[in-house]
């Protein structure tokens, strides 16, 4: 773990440009994504995830467990030495989390894409810009994601929103934004969050899925709230309402299970909780350990 949080004080930078972050220093990706999978032999991976941020909170480091993931996914599909390669292809974090998806499916096995097509996908980065990276590895996902081809369903591109929404809503909380939790009160009403937080719970898992598969398709056909000006709150309904495609796919609920997810889907159902009323935002924030218990899945 002391090597894990060393790597990723070198990747995530504290210095800011402007009101963002310098960006991720993806050369030691490899390292870190090693250093994880040795980590995580034979462990639960969302466990090993919880204790990783258990660390890199008390060192007061940024966590984003895509890097986690991402690094482990690379350092199992490429040596070092070939990773040093592609990065010359591909040369930043946004770049990189169009590829390695790809990778992963060949991992995975059940994928109609090689590791030579991949290979020569990732020379035609040379030079490229980001919008180019992701239409070239858009079209090779299609060919080999399933999910992605018949449902539209992207599980990378899911991740990496319930990612930033999910800091949006940890910073609202932290700085307690009236104006922010007045809109989203009046937009998700205790019903409706109900369904939702329960939804949320049978995607991290299927037993879940089973045992409310009647209510689950019951919300399944009931309209969201309608469309917020708040950016923010619309950000909350288009995801939900993108993961509501999953409903009639177990096969889409299985990639998410495989690809991590559970750990996202429980923090932002626990934000959604807080977020609800003045009484369980003061709960929430007297014990913040609680949150380390929903990367495993939610207790409640």
């Amino acid at each position: 773990m002391k090597e894990i949080i060393l790597i990723t004080k070198k990747i995530i930078k504290t210095a800011k440009v402007g009101s963002r972050y310098e960006p991720f220093d993806v050369n030691f990706l490899w390292d870190l994504g090693n250093e994880v999978k040795k980590l995580a032999d034979g462990s639960n991976f969302s466990e090993i995830l919880a204790e990783i941020q258990a660390e890199c909170n008390k060192e007061e480091i940024r966590f984003d467990d895509r890097l986690y993931k991402y690094g482990k996914i690379a350092s199992e599909f490429w040596t070092k030495e070939e990773f040093q390669k592609v990065l010359t292809r591909v040369d930043t974090w946004g770049k990189l989390r169009e590829v390695i998806p790809s990778a992963s499916l060949v991992l995975q096995g059940e994928s109609k894409i090689n590791r030579q097509e991949i290979d020569s996908a990732v020379e035609s980065c040379k030079g490229g810009t980001y919008t180019d990276v992701r239409e070239i590895f858009d079209k090779l996902r299609k060919k080999g994601d399933q999910i992605f081809d018949e449902l539209g369903f992207d599980v990378y591109d899911i991740d990496d929103r319930l990612h930033q929404i999910n800091e949006s809503l940890r910073n609202k909380i932290n700085k307690r934004d009236s104006i922010f939790e007045s809109v989203f009160r009046k937009t998700f009403d205790e019903q409706t969050l109900k369904n939702i937080r329960l939804y949320l719970s049978s995607l991290q898992k299927e037993e879940v899925f089973t045992k409310f598969e009647k209510e689950i398709k019951y919300f399944a056909g009931k309209p969201l709230p309608r469309g917020s000006e708040n950016n923010d709150v619309q950000e909350i309904l288009d995801i939900i309402n993108e993961l509501r495609k999953l409903i009639k796919s177990s096969k889409g609920r299985d990639m998410l299970h495989e690809q991590f997810i559970s750990s996202d889907l429980g923090f932002l159902s626990t934000y959604m909780k807080a977020l609800s009323s003045d009484d369980n935002l003061n709960k929430f924030k007297e014990n913040e350990k609680v949150l380390n218990m929903f990367l495993s899945g939610l207790k409640e």
